[in-house]
């Protein structure tokens, strides 16, 4: 747990000394949500392909930002200079980030299609499906928590934040090393081994910070994700730099 005191104290000192670049980078990303919001097509009638298309389009703008804002931020780390300009300069990472998204959302499928079969055997899904083409999504929901067998979910739970936990750095090492999907999922695995308790009580910590900046009418949240973002690279640099994988900060500067 010292490990964690020191690392959010440098979180903190390195947030403190750029404060506006973060707070830019963060307004400039939620600016941009806001406005793919206003500009997405209306879904009164039902989803239609344009409106696939513009979701599409927007969450892929949406993660290269936010490859953009983790090579903002480690080069922070590292004593570099970065500019605002730089939060567009990451988009050509985009095919690996996506390829190890989809990769993760397959492996959940994969462990969920097993458990499903104990964790939905008192549910309809017939009868649920046709509740959410209908789009009658809240009747659907409540047959759904009737139905569901609370073990097998909290099994499924479990193993998925386990798995989220020991693979959470990919795209700190897609940004940082240009790896491809698997080997960037495989290389995190490796970093996150024998630190599992440290990074969930970091998480939870995180957690708990962003909480305390909702409360403050959202307005903290502009304090809190950036210095969340600074946290997450942080321990990233540590766990490569113990792991001997390339990293912007040495453990001797995250331990002094």
């Amino acid at each position: 747990m010292v490990l964690l005191k020191k690392v959010f104290k440098q979180s903190w000192d390195i947030f403190l000394e750029n404060m506006r670049l973060f707070i830019g980078v963060f307004s400039a990303m939620f600016l941009v949500s806001i406005i793919m919001g206003i500009l997405s097509p209306k879904t009164d009638n039902g989803l239609s392909f344009q409106f696939i298309i513009f979701r599409v389009a927007a969450n892929l703008f949406s993660m290269g930002l936010t490859l953009g804002s983790i090579k903002i931020i480690l080069d922070v780390i590292a004593g570099k200079s970065p500019k605002m300009n730089d939060l567009f300069n990451k988009f050509d990472l985009l095919i690996p980030y996506v390829l190890s998204y989809l990769t993760i959302m397959v492996s959940a499928l994969l462990i969920f299609i097993p458990i499903s079969s104990f964790m939905l055997s008192e549910i309809d899904i017939v009868s649920i499906l046709r509740l959410l083409v209908s789009g009658e999504i809240t009747s659907a929901l409540q047959e759904l928590s009737y139905g569901v067998n609370y073990a097998p979910l909290f099994l499924f739970i479990s193993l998925c934040f386990y798995m989220w936990i020991r693979i959470q750095f990919y795209p700190y090492l897609i940004v940082s090393q240009e790896l491809g999907p698997l080997e960037s999922l495989k290389k995190s695995y490796m970093l996150t081994e024998n630190y599992v308790l440290d990074l969930v009580v970091f998480i939870f910590c995180l957690i708990a910070v962003n909480l305390l900046g909702l409360l403050a009418l959202g307005l903290g949240l502009f304090i809190t994700i950036p210095y969340s973002l600074i946290s997450t690279c942080i321990m990233f640099n540590y766990l490569s730099e113990t792991k001997g994988q390339d990293s912007n900060t040495s453990y001797d500067e995250i331990t002094n």
